[in-house]
C-alpha cells in the first residue's frame, strides 16, 4: 500500500514534465483581439479607431477590412489602429490581419452620405 503514492507521484511528474505550460507566439503570430471601435457609425472617409491588442507596429504589416474592403491605415500601434472607412464598403464587421491571423470586431454601420455640410445659422443683430 506504501507504492501507491509514489505510482501517483510518478504519474504526476510525467504528465506535468512532458505538458506544454508555455505558449509560444512568436511561431504563430501573437493572438489579435479587436476591443472597441469608435465611432460605430458614419460614411464613407471617417477616421475610425479600433482598439485592442497584439496589432503590428509597422503599417503594413496590418491589414483592416470593413465588410471585407481594405482600408487606408493612418496610424498604427501595438494596440490602436485608426483607418479610414472605404468608398465601396457596406455595413459589415471590421476585421484585423496580422501575420495571417485575422481578428472580427463590431460591425460598422454606414450612413446615408447626403453631401451636405450642414446649415450654419447666423445671428443677424
Amino acid at each position: 500500500m506504501t507504492l501507491k503514492p509514489l505510482y501517483l507521484l510518478a504519474f504526476l511528474w510525467v504528465c506535468i514534465s512532458t505538458c506544454d505550460t508555455e505558449k509560444d507566439h512568436t511561431k504563430t503570430g501573437s493572438l489579435i483581439i479587436i476591443s472597441i471601435i469608435s465611432p460605430g457609425t458614419g460614411v464613407p472617409g471617417t477616421e475610425v479607431t479600433i482598439i485592442g491588442e497584439g496589432f503590428a507596429t509597422a503599417t503594413e504589416n496590418n491589414k483592416v477590412k470593413f465588410n471585407g474592403i481594405t482600408a487606408m491605415l493612418l496610424s498604427t500601434s501595438e494596440t490602436e489602429l485608426i483607418a479610414l472607412a472605404p468608398e465601396d464598403a457596406e455595413t459589415g464587421k471590421i476585421t484585423v490581419e496580422v501575420n495571417s491571423e485575422i481578428a472580427m470586431g463590431p460591425v460598422f454601420t454606414y450612413l446615408e452620405d447626403t453631401g451636405s455640410e450642414g446649415v450654419v445659422m447666423h445671428n443677424q443683430d
